[in-house]
């Protein structure tokens, strides 16, 4: 086999495999999600091999002249090399040109004798953005005018100051695809012509002119599995472990899916750069153990087992400050002397320096005014001014503030901005950030106090709930919030999280499973979803007296009006469960009712048979089915048990509901929560009690 050296691609053509005949797409190409494959079909000699774009797959030359049979590099080689067309075990073959960011200044470009070659970044352009691979400008996050999708809802466009802006979608296209990076309406699914794998990975759909997926193909027996990356049927597992994870560059990784086959690389995030086999996922940048260094210039760091720095910690008393040149604490014989109530400006290097106000005993106080980013003056009175470019940003070394450039050139530390309460600076983009996919407890601009999500690129998304923050501003308060009447311990639903009142902070208790739901009404805690909620399930109505009451929140408490002075309520059974209704006639069937026994004649004349006085009109099934719309029920006069959605405690600390006349178990309190079954006035649920007395 040898190489083609001809790298003239069609420009703009699309060709994927044949599934069922070959699919035509439209020009343009797609990005990687998409799974539209992009394949030149330049003419070639039979037998040839070549590489595919992403350096992961090779192409056969077939008896047409044109590039064709697909076939993605298996595991134990799993770089296509483009001096030979083959799969290798090479993991740096790379294309000539071609570049990769090694760390957050190091830049790598693929020679003509396709091997890396890694330099520094220059001087002007210090940075090097993994999404963009290659070197940039210090706050230079990406390149105008792109856009990608934040969420389902969010739009990000890069602006002229080529930062991130994110804007939610317009209401006549309300939604984000990724696909196509840009919002697009309700019904939009797809883009023309795009193939993708069945939801299944067991077929391949395709994207029709409405721009709504179609019938997926199935695979056929002998390539039984779709690969994602290719959009083409390939053998079931023929790629990788279930949990394989590689490195495919040092900041970059691929996983293996459930289906057998790989995953797209994705880039290692900014605080963990480094890609780790051994690890497998990306780790944050190795330091040796037990050594120190000062951050800032009255605490220091000291590296950890696993090699990381720890959190800031305090000098202590008698070496109140810390050396940069030995990153530990000395004494404070380093500290000029200061002139009582003036400022002045202190610190090894530009990283610790900072103004501080000298006492009126002239020593130096233990919190500075603020931070400089380029040192001190030869004078010691002031920051160093250098010169900047007119509404630019910077970090203090603290992380905690802003400081803005003025119109004249100059950092304004006069004016220092501090970032809200919850979010740091980060020095990488120089903006006031959350951590990543983590909740935060804040409030900025017109947002309410409350927690948040923080979305993947360290801004402050949707609201969580309204709350009062915890001191750390990590969580909300439970002070004075939650369930328990009682006086113990506090517990309330968060979705589908039960959640616990810990140290003045909300934690999660348990996630409720795919079969339960969480529900504040029976002591915030996780109970069978069949009922929705527990009681009953959503618009389910029953018989109350001569009312219709409807279940809202799986309780029965939506009291709707009662049946009028010639009607009467009537209760019957189908597949959704029980069905209340006032009525005046009915067609030939038999209801129940308050006062019993409803039967109805062709004509929809209705009789009413009373029950026993210590009996009730039950629905019950007098034909058994697998398909719920095909049990037939009668009405039949019973003991009476209970009242429906009549919550109680059994047993060994069992809350349960009556369901049909009979008591059916939700929750074992003790056994799942380590709390009774309380029944006390109007609390029925699973609470920690803190009366003295023991409960009725």
């Amino acid at each position: 086999m040898k190489r083609i050296e001809n790298k003239s691609f069609i420009s703009k053509t699309l060709y994927c495999l044949c599934i069922a005949g070959c699919i035509a797409l439209a020009a343009g190409c797609s990005d990687s999600s998409s799974g539209v494959v992009n394949v030149d079909i330049t003419n070639c000699n039979v037998g040839d091999t070549r590489c595919t774009d992403d350096l992961k797959s090779t192409l056969t030359c077939n008896d047409k002249g044109e590039w064709d049979n697909l076939q993605a590099c298996p595991a134990d080689k799993p770089v296509c090399n483009d001096n030979t067309g083959l799969c290798e075990a090479d993991n740096d073959a790379c294309r000539t040109g071609d570049t990769k960011c090694d760390d957050s200044t190091h830049l790598s470009t693929c020679g003509d004798d396709h091997n890396w070659k890694s330099e520094v970044c220059p001087a002007d352009k210090p940075l090097c953005n993994t999404d963009l691979n290659r070197c940039v400008p210090t706050g230079y996050d990406c390149d105008e005018g792109s856009k990608v999708c934040e969420d389902a809802t969010h739009l990000t466009v890069c602006g002229n100051d080529n930062k991130w802006h994110t804007e939610l979608c317009p209401e006549e296209r309300p939604k984000c695809y990724n696909g196509i990076s840009d919002c697009v309406d309700a019904s939009y699914e797809c883009r023309e012509s795009e193939i993708t794998c069945a939801d299944d990975f067991k077929g391949i759909k395709t994207c029709g002119d409405d721009n709504k997926w179609g019938t997926p193909v199935p695979c056929p027996d002998e390539s039984p599995v779709c690969d994602a990356g290719s959009a083409k049927c390939v053998e079931w597992g023929s790629e990788c472990e279930s949990d394989a994870f590689e490195c495919t560059a040092a900041n970059r990784y691929r996983a293996c899916g459930d289906h057998g086959l790989w995953q797209a690389e994705t880039n290692c995030p900014s605080d963990k750069p480094i890609c780790s086999d051994e690890a497998k996922d990306c780790v944050a940048e190795k330091c040796t153990p037990t050594a120190t260094k000062c951050f800032g210039v009255d605490h220091y760091q000291t590296c950890d087992d696993n090699g990381e720095w720890g959190d800031p910690s305090p000098c202590p008393y008698d070496t109140p400050l810390c050396d940069e040149t030995i990153g530990e604490c000395t004494d404070s014989s380093i500290l000029p002397e200061c002139t009582p109530d003036t400022d002045f400006c202190f610190g090894g290097n530009a990283e610790s320096a900072a103004m501080y106000h000298c006492t009126a005993e002239g020593t130096k106080p233990a919190e500075p005014l603020y931070f400089c980013p380029d040192g001190c003056n030869d004078e010691g009175t002031a920051c160093k001014q250098t010169k900047c470019t007119p509404e630019d940003v910077l970090c203090t070394f603290d992380h905690t503030s802003l400081i803005v450039c003025k119109e004249d050139g100059s950092w304004d530390f006069g004016n220092i901005q501090k970032c809200p309460l919850g979010l740091s600076c980060n020095g990488e983009t120089n903006k006031c950030e959350c951590t990543p996919d983590e909740p935060v407890c804040t409030h900025i601009g017109s947002k309410s106090e409350g927690l948040y999500h923080c979305t993947a690129k360290g801004e402050v998304g949707e609201r969580i709930e309204w709350c009062k923050c915890t001191s750390d501003y990590k969580a909300c308060s439970c002070e004075n919030d939650g369930v328990n009447e009682l006086g113990g311990e506090r517990r309330k639903c968060r979705g589908t999280d039960s959640m616990v009142c810990e140290g003045g902070a909300w934690k999660v208790a348990k996630n409720c499973s795919r079969s339960e739901v969480c529900n504040d009404k029976v002591g915030g805690i996780c109970i069978p979803a069949k009922t929705n909620g527990g009681v009953c399930k959503d618009d389910e109505s029953i018989c109350d007296a001569n009312t219709v009451l409807t279940c809202q929140d799986g309780l029965y408490e939506n009291l709707e009006s009662g049946c009028g002075a010639k009607e009467f309520c009537a209760m019957s059974m189908n597949e959704s469960g029980s069905v209340a209704k006032c009525v005046s006639s009915c067609a030939s069937t038999t209801f129940c009712s308050p006062m019993g026994i409803v039967s109805c004649d062709s004509a929809g004349n209705t009789s009413v048979k009373p029950c026993a006085k210590s009996q009730k009109c039950v629905m019950k099934p007098v034909s058994s089915s697998p398909i719920p719309e095909q049990v037939t029920y009668k009405a039949t006069c019973e003991m009476d048990v209970c009242a429906e959605g009549e919550l109680s405690c059994g047993d060994e600390s069992v809350l349960q509901v009556c369901r049909n006349n009979e008591w059916i178990k939700l929750v074992n309190c003790e056994a799942d929560y380590h709390m009774p079954c309380i029944s006390h006035e109007d609390i029925i649920g699973c609470y920690m009690s803190v009366l003295s007395a023991p409960l009725p």
